[in-house]
């Protein structure tokens, strides 16, 4: 399929090369470009919705084995769903653009960083080990981040807001999710604005997730996952912005008189998730000092 066309959506049901289209949506709640079978190439696709009323650009649903080459998503990303490995299983390479930033796809990588540097517009981790990402600004996808049977890698350090879900595990475990300004995830409803967790963990366990500011209508959903939400006493957990209580007591069990920045009772996510040390403000990072020719000093962790 080869056309130009405004007010389109172009829907792939089998195999076939869709390129060189410009699709432009304006009706509520469609993507530009909706797949749900294996083996299509789509290239070279120019897709801008409203801006309002989707994060999905291009939507590879329940499928695999698409290949996606020099496709530009200038408002809303990229979108992947499924229930299964195979139904992540795509090539996706960084010649795709959302919001004129490329995309990371990872399928069976190990050992990668994607740092401050490369500025990505989706980041998704497939079946990966030992990924760093880190220093990302990710906004206006369905999934601001996603790991999809990734294991012992680390997200750190990133602002990820304006998506429909900030960040979402899907069979990915002893991972680590710390400093990460995870904010205004939503999506519309046909019946008014729908809010989406900023964390979405599925079949997800034994996750270190902490010292991330959460600001979300609906900060977690959790679905058979038991994962780890605090960093001990006194590094402590992550910042709530829907959660306050007092601030009166100190120590591992929060029952020595005296403040410490750290509320006294945990935020009891659901029966299995807890952070038992969830912060009064938001944790900001211990700076680092030179002070001469191979040598630095520490101040100390300080929230404020």
């Amino acid at each position: 399929m080869h056309a130009q066309a405004k007010a389109y959506q172009a829907c792939v049901r089998a195999r076939n090369v869709i390129s060189g289209n410009d699709i432009h949506i304006e009706r509520y709640f469609s993507a530009g470009i909706t797949v749900d079978s294996p083996h299509n190439t789509i290239s070279e696709n120019i897709v801008e919705t409203n801006g309002i009323d989707t994060r999905e650009g291009i939507t590879l649903s329940g499928c695999s084995n698409n290949t996606l080459t020099g496709n530009q998503m200038l408002q809303e990303g990229l979108n992947l769903e499924g229930s299964t490995l195979v139904h992540f299983t795509h090539s996706i390479d960084t010649s795709n653009l959302v919001r004129g930033k490329p995309v990371y796809y990872l399928v069976d990588q190990t050992n990668v960083v994607i740092g401050p540097s490369l500025q990505a517009g989706f980041v998704g981790l497939i079946n990966c080990t030992n990924i760093t990402v880190e220093g990302q600004t990710l906004t206006h996808n369905e999934k601001g981040i996603l790991l999809a049977y990734t294991n012992n890698s680390r997200i750190a350090n990133n602002t990820v807001r304006f998506n429909s879900f900030g960040l979402v595990l899907h069979c990915s475990s002893n991972n680590t999710v710390f400093g990460n300004n995870v904010t205004h995830s939503f999506a519309r409803a046909h019946n008014g604005w729908g809010w989406k967790p900023g964390i979405e963990l599925r079949f997800s366990s034994h996750n270190h997730i902490y010292h991330n500011i959460l600001n979300n209508d609906w900060q977690v959903y959790s679905y058979n996952s038991a994962n780890v939400w605090d960093a001990g006493y006194p590094l402590g957990g992550n910042y709530w912005s829907d959660y306050s209580d007092v601030d009166v007591c100190h120590g591992e069990d929060q029952d020595v008189p005296g403040s410490d920045g750290i509320w006294d009772h945990p935020n009891i996510i659901d029966e299995v998730n807890l952070d038992r040390y969830p912060l009064v403000n938001p944790w900001t990072p211990t700076p680092q000092i030179t002070v001469g020719v191979g040598g630095s000093v520490r101040r100390p962790l300080t929230v404020k």
